[in-house]
């Protein structure tokens, strides 16, 4: 099961424990075959998504969601202690660049033996509507990543 902290109107908080040593959650987590078994919530497909994993490189994912829509995201890679955490900016592509936001993500993985508990921070989000809708989506994506490991 997720909990969601909503730490205050720009910052969430998920945690999971995952039936899986830390090495393998976290595996998942940083490369793109991994990725795409898990990270689209709903019924959004993933079309294209590169990843450079190391610190300075870069990640881009572009999302259809069932109505047609294109979404993209990015960011830099900005620390990596394998296979405890990683932290990463997250830039949605925006048709104004007065709309672009810079927002920061957090995974922590502590492994327990056969099992990791995984606490995800995504902070610097522009409006609460935005937190609330991160949320949802992350808790998707942590809920699919639960039927990969198992």
């Amino acid at each position: 099961m997720t909990t969601t902290e909503l730490a205050s109107p720009s910052k969430l908080v998920l945690r999971r424990t995952f039936k899986a040593p830390a090495q393998k959650v976290f595996d998942l987590w940083t490369s793109a075959a991994g990725m795409r078994q898990f990270f689209f919530p709903g019924d959004v497909k993933v079309t294209k998504l590169d990843v450079d994993f190391r610190v300075g490189g870069t990640y881009s994912i572009t999302f259809v969601k069932p109505d047609g829509e294109v979404l993209t995201v990015g960011g830099v890679y900005r620390e990596i202690k394998s296979p405890s955490r990683f932290v990463c900016t997250w830039t949605w592509e925006e048709d104004s660049p007065d709309e672009i936001v810079e927002t920061l993500l957090t995974l922590d993985f502590a492994g327990r033996g056969n099992e990791t508990d995984l606490v995800l921070t995504h902070e610097n989000l522009r409006s609460v509507e935005s937190r609330d809708g991160h949320a949802a989506g992350w808790g998707s994506c942590l809920d699919k990543l639960a039927q990969v490991i198992s």
